[in-house]
């Protein structure tokens, strides 16, 4: 059998007073029990940091992963057509006065001409005149863009054999169907 001891609870402001008790062994370990409770605490934290690191590291990592790829940065004026496979970075001083294409475009920079590629991220220094044709899109606000927009490669909804059906109008003071 565990002893007890009886512990005086004072509460200053209502003026009141109890007694519990409470086991010995709490009263003699508690120092033990408080960093119990504190690494689990702590642990809770980390396993919490660790998630939240695991997520954003990924996503880093592919960002990461696409800035590998790209071979080609541009920071001067271009007047031509330029096509390069493995990604280009237009910089925030750059200016082409001719279409671009590639698998991957990250625009800081000014163009003057239809861009075309698998991504593009036009950042908030950026600027567009000109038609655009892409799968994925990623515009900063703070951009500028002046053309048309093709999102290629949209997948159909399953079941995407739809039939309109005739809709009816009515005020609000008349009951459907009279």
């Amino acid at each position: 059998m565990r002893h007890k001891t009886s512990v005086l609870i004072v509460n200053s402001r209502e003026r009141e007073s109890k007694v519990r008790q409470v086991p010995t062994h709490i009263i003699m370990n508690w120092r033990k029990y408080a960093m119990l409770t504190t690494s689990l605490v702590a642990a809770l934290f980390l396993v919490a940091g660790f998630l939240i690191y695991q997520n954003t590291s990924r996503f880093y990592r592919e960002k990461l992963e696409r800035a590998n790829y790209i071979r080609s940065r541009i920071d001067g004026r271009v007047e031509g057509n330029i096509s390069l496979k493995q990604g280009i970075i237009l910089g925030d001083k750059a200016f082409v006065e001719g279409n671009m294409e590639s698998d991957y475009i990250i625009l800081f920079g000014h163009i003057r001409g239809n861009v075309k590629s698998k991504e593009i991220v036009l950042k908030s220094t950026g600027t567009v005149q000109g038609d655009i044709v892409t799968d994925a899109l990623e515009i900063e606000m703070g951009s500028r863009y002046n053309g048309n927009l093709k999102i290629s490669r949209i997948e159909e909804v399953e079941g995407g054999d739809y039939e309109p059906k005739p809709v009816e109008i009515v005020p609000l003071d008349k009951n459907v169907g009279e």
